[in-house]
């Protein structure tokens, strides 16, 4: 009798472990996790009209999901049927705020995951799947909500639009998942086809090669003013690699867009033929051995051909979003500013003889403005939200001109020399939202050297940033498929989330991910020490 007991009893304890088992998906833990409750959805779902940031979401998930699982569109209801997990991003207006996402799932997979903004479609899925994978379903019955922090992050790999992106080993598509994993909302898009511009040097200077970064839009379209200066075919390479990382931005949810050096230096062939458009020489004495010019923005051909230009690329890639204009290397320029490497000089049409200083600033200044309203108005035609965004720091007398005369989707990139001037800083800051949108930039990695962890430094500059009120960042980090690990990365996904634990935390939460608790203290003591030799160098 007492054999018979025992016998039922161990029955029924082996029929409740194996119970248990099943339930959490064989992994022994008793409890069903996020992960196990994925593996039963049999269908994502996504709108009718998706967006193509929806259905890259849905195909990375299909991999996480039972064998047969398969994408459904336009079923996009409420009540969702059992089963059915629903990826969407929220169709409204312009939102100026950093966004969400929200997040829930019930044991048998059928679940939710909704972003407000569509950069934030694919970050909030390596979210769920990297760190609440292994969670218990049942704190996601009800959904989950994270609020972002920044609402622009252009991501910057440094060599994404370089020609050092044909190093062995670089993924560009690789990069772009990382920006939109991290929570990267923009991204420049135009880069050279070729590893070296069209441009003729002369024997033994090296100024042609400074053409190949940031390339001006003359480089992937052709107006009447231009036509036969480039060979067709280089242009149709470049204007092809541009279509192709657009929608390579797209498809990962960012907005694409071009940083440019602008207006370029025009080739000698366009001078032999418009003589009377030469507007300033811009070239660095010290680098070139053959004078450069820019064509003459105070002559109105001159502008029609950039207007065309911009109307041209946008038909193009209407997809764009934004262009930021460098105004300083690779030969950019404006006619008469003090700053320009052979000093003050320009065309006939814009200064006349025995000028005083202030007026000579009045009128430079007032060129540039014309110009960047110019790009801004003529891509606006496409893009009614394009923006031009552009720095300071590379002027002299013109900058109050200049800085007067922004705002309206005519953006201003913040360098220190603006913070740290406490005058000049108080004077942008005065203009409030009457004034020019912000932008500043900040480095997720040390320079020269790949893959070298400053964790710590990469926070502080984070919030450096945030301290002085500029929401709006450019960030430059390792491309990963040249560093793979890199802990830098990780606090800017981190620092994302408006709720991000502090900096010691997220560090070592990173470090148990990747190598367990066991060695996790020792790779974080291996970090500090690196952030240390970084500060130093």
């Amino acid at each position: 009798m007492r054999n018979s007991i025992l016998a039922i009893v161990r029955s029924l304890a082996l029929g409740c472990a194996a119970g248990l088992l099943l339930s959490s998906g064989g992994r022994g833990q008793g409890r069903a996790t996020v992960e196990d409750a994925l593996r039963r959805a049999t269908s994502v779902e996504i709108p009718a009209v998706s967006l193509p940031v929806e259905r890259t979401v849905a195909e990375s998930l299909l991999t996480h999901m039972s064998p047969g699982a398969r994408i459904d569109e336009g079923l996009v209801s409420l009540p969702l049927h059992p089963g059915g997990f629903r990826v969407r991003v929220l169709r409204k207006e312009e939102d100026t705020s950093a966004g969400w996402f929200s997040f829930s799932i019930a044991p048998d997979g059928t679940g939710d995951l909704t972003a407000s903004r569509p950069h934030l479609l694919y970050a909030a899925m390596c979210r769920v799947l990297e760190e609440w994978g292994g969670d218990d379903v049942q704190e996601y019955a009800t959904a989950r909500k994270e609020v972002f922090r920044l609402p622009w992050l252009e991501g910057n790999d440094g060599l994404f639009v370089g020609v050092p992106r044909f190093i062995r080993r670089y993924d560009p598509e690789t990069s772009i998942r990382e920006m939109a994993r991290l929570g990267c909302s923009h991204v420049s898009v135009n880069v050279l086809a070729a590893t070296q511009a069209a441009e003729q040097g002369v024997p033994g200077e090296d100024y042609p090669r400074f053409y190949v970064y940031s390339p001006d839009i003359d480089q992937f379209v052709e107006t009447d003013l231009t036509r036969g200066l480039y060979p067709p075919e280089y242009l149709q390479a470049n204007l092809d690699l541009l279509k192709r990382n657009a929608s390579l931005a797209g498809a990962y949810g960012l907005t694409p867009g071009l940083t440019v050096c602008s207006p370029r230096t025009m080739p000698d062939a366009f001078f032999v033929r418009y003589p009377y458009l030469r507007g300033a020489r811009v070239d660095h004495p010290f680098r070139s051995y053959h004078p450069r010019y820019t064509a003459t923005l105070a002559h109105p051909l001159v502008r029609w051909h950039y207007a065309q230009l911009m109307r041209k690329i946008m038909k193009e890639v209407p997809q764009l979003g934004y262009l930021t204009l460098w105004t300083n290397d690779s030969g950019s320029g404006f006619e008469y500013v003090s700053t320009l490497y052979a000093g003050r000089n320009g065309g006939a049409y814009l200064i006349r003889e025995w000028k005083s200083d202030s007026l000579i600033a009045r009128a430079a200044g007032g060129n540039v403005l014309r110009y960047l309203r110019l790009l801004r108005d003529a891509a606006s035609e496409t893009n009614p939200r394009f923006r031009v965004i552009t720095s300071l720091a590379y002027f002299g007398s013109e900058k109050d001109i200049i800085l007067n005369g922004l705002g309206d989707r005519l953006d201003l990139q913040v360098q220190p020399a603006d913070t740290s001037d406490a005058q000049r800083w108080s004077s942008i800051r005065a203009r409030g939202r009457y004034g020019p949108a912000l932008f500043s930039s900040v480095r997720a990695a040390p320079n020269y050297v790949l893959g070298v962890p400053c964790p710590w430094l990469t926070y502080e500059r984070l919030n450096s940033a945030a301290s002085v009120r500029v929401p709006n960042l450019s960030v430059t980090f390792d491309p990963p498929s040249l560093a793979p690990w890199s802990v830098n990365r990780e606090i800017i996904r981190a620092y994302q989330i408006r709720s991000a634990p502090p900096v010691d935390t997220i560090v070592a939460n990173v470090a148990r991910r990747w190598c367990g608790p066991g060695a996790a203290r020792r790779l974080v003591v291996a970090w500090r020490l690196a952030d240390s030799a970084v500060r130093a160098f």
